[in-house]
């Protein structure tokens, strides 16, 4: 079972968009981490390696559960309300769609450059700086895809779900609640 976040289990699961927001919140962190110690080891020799490697395989399985929340559970139940609120809504589930893919793409560079390194205790400069580069990126993703999330996408959703959320909740648990027994 993977490890939640804090801000999520504050929450308590009683609403999902805040325990999205949640996860927004630790995307930001943990890539911040990343960034700050990548940058500190541009000589190629890793720096606060313990740290690396937790907030690494935090940032991991959170970044994955939370796409799984949104692809699997959010994006469709908008998508059956037929209260999309127009073309333009249903454009930006499929660009936020893609954009989990880019990003997918993204932490997959990111985890085999960071393994390297992890397993050699160094590396070229160059990939030093690739690694610093390809979390800036996400980083830079992560921002946007948020914030069209936060703005647009959420309160959409609190406007046409909160009817049907405590149906489909008792019929059926989102992952979270499930690795929470709920």
């Amino acid at each position: 079972m993977r490890e939640l976040p804090d801000s999520a289990t504050s929450v308590g699961f009683a609403n999902p968009l805040e325990f999205l927001c949640g996860s927004h919140r630790e995307i930001e962190r943990y890539l911040s981490s990343l960034i700050r110690i990548t940058e500190e080891s541009r000589d190629g020799r890793i720096r606060e390696r313990e740290t690396f490697v937790r907030v690494l395989r935090q940032l991991s399985g959170i970044a994955f559960g939370h796409t799984v929340d949104e692809e699997e559970s959010l994006f469709p139940r908008l998508r059956c309300t037929g209260r999309t609120e127009g073309e333009g809504a249903l454009r930006r589930l499929e660009t936020l769609e893609e954009e989990h893919g880019c990003a997918d793409k993204a932490h997959g560079e990111v985890d085999r450059l960071a393994r390297h390194w992890l397993a050699s205790g160094q590396v070229p400069p160059a990939e030093a700086n690739r690694l610093t580069a390809l979390l800036t990126g996400l980083a830079d993703l992560y921002r946007r895809h948020i914030q069209v999330e936060e703005s647009d996408v959420f309160p959409q959703a609190a406007r046409s779900l909160a009817p049907a959320v405590s149906a489909a909740r008792t019929a059926k648990p989102s992952r979270v609640e499930r690795s929470k027994g709920g």
